[in-house]
């Protein structure tokens, strides 16, 4: 199956019609649409998945469970070229990250969404990897209904990215809130407003 924009070509025998009238509006949900078909005819073929977009990586870690049980990405090209084992990766980063995976992604910054600014990829991904379950389940629950009600989970996720700014600053370690974070960093260490973590408002929408 080759996906491309919002089309599909294949030349399975039995070929999924509802996937060739479809209504996405990105190439990385659809080429997730046709691994779950191919997992469901037979979980047990060996599935290569080929794509240089990151998004369609957290996409398959995210749905794994749903896949083939050897599911593989390839990316980039000759001498680079990399293979990684789906399964691996979820077994790796365990189920509950594995599952909050996709709104850390959004949330830190993706193809459409901006980024904190002054916080590398890798910066935010080995935070995410130490946060504890309460914010995994913010990350789990987020873009999901009613989510900026449930003022826990938004709490939670301000406190990630408070600690993403301060604790690198030997800050006190009780600062939860981001208007304190924007205050120490301004007042103590002289940031830049650019450089200030986003304010509570800021990062509510």
């Amino acid at each position: 199956v080759i996906v491309y924009d919002t089309k599909s070509e294949s030349n399975l025998s039995r070929y999924n019609l509802e996937l060739q009238a479809h209504n996405q509006e990105e190439a990385d949900t659809l080429i997730i649409l046709h691994a779950i078909d191919v997992a469901k005819r037979n979980p047990f073929n060996d599935l290569v998945i080929s794509s240089p977009d990151t998004d369609v990586l957290v996409l398959l870690i995210y749905f794994y469970k749903d896949l083939c049980n050897l599911t593989r990405f390839l990316t980039r090209k000759g001498k680079n070229l990399r293979e990684i084992d789906i399964g691996k990766v979820y077994e790796s980063l365990g189920p509950k990250h594995s599952e909050a995976l996709l709104g850390f992604y959004v949330f830190t910054g993706c193809d459409q969404i901006g980024r904190f600014n002054g916080k590398s990829k890798l910066t935010c991904w080995n935070k995410f990897l130490q946060s504890d379950s309460i914010i995994l389940d913010a990350f789990i629950l987020l873009g999901k209904d009613n989510f900026s009600e449930n003022k826990a989970l938004v709490k939670a996720l301000e406190k990630f990215v408070v600690d993403l700014y301060v604790l690198s600053k030997k800050c006190p370690r009780n600062i939860s809130s981001l208007a304190d974070a924007r205050w120490i960093l301004f007042s103590k260490y002289q940031f830049d407003f650019h450089k200030l973590p986003p304010t509570e408002s800021t990062l509510s929408t």
